[in-house]
């Protein structure tokens, strides 16, 4: 089985097994949201473009993967025990839209803003020769506790933390169900007239 990247210039096959660990769920009777974590490394990229991409080119369990998205402490603690080799990973934030403002834009409803942050000491600090990090590394200076660094495009390459949330879409019914329930529940209705006339 393959798994091909989509949106790049050119397609990129990558192996099934790209990943370090199978996906973790963290489960609702353990005070999570129920959703699965992969790290995923053997593939790493140094552009955050690239690593939406490549997340959203994922799936497990019918669910379509994004990078991670962290709300809480909890979560984050819980993800500690998915990343146990504390490596840097690209997570779904960036403030590209607006310097400052930093939003999980890979969150599948659109965008939200943060309301929970682990900043590593000094960061954001939107610090380097461009002046232009804007998008967010996972265990990248203080690694033990996953703290977060803004980071820019083009220099280190990093593997991905991909969330699975979302359950697959329900199949619709066809256009002609309604009529035909309709229908059967009229000849019901007819049938029961006739015998009551005879």
């Amino acid at each position: 089985m393959k798994r091909i990247l989509m949106g790049c210039a050119l397609p990129l096959v990558i192996s099934a097994n790209m990943a370090t660990a199978a996906p973790v769920e963290w489960t609702v009777a353990s005070g999570g949201n129920g959703h699965w974590y992969e790290v995923v490394t053997t593939a790493t990229y140094n552009v955050f473009q690239n690593a939406i991409n490549a997340a959203a080119a994922l799936t497990y369990n019918g669910m379509t993967g994004y990078l991670a998205t962290i709300t809480s402490a909890e979560e984050q603690t819980f993800l500690l025990t998915v990343n146990p080799n504390n490596l840097s990973l690209w997570l779904g934030g960036s403030d590209a839209q607006q310097d400052g403002a930093w939003q999980w834009v890979t969150e599948p409803g659109g965008p939200i803003p943060f309301t929970y942050t682990n900043w590593s000491g000094g960061e954001p600090n939107n610090n380097w020769l461009t002046g232009r990090e804007e998008a967010l590394v996972g265990w990248k200076g203080n690694i033990a506790t996953g703290a977060w660094n803004d980071y820019h495009d083009g220099s280190a390459r990093y593997g991905i933390l991909v969330e699975y949330g979302q359950s697959p879409a329900p199949v619709p019914l066809p256009a002609s169900m309604p009529l035909l329930v309709a229908g059967l529940g009229g000849i019901a209705v007819l049938r029961r007239r006739r015998r009551a006339k005879n």
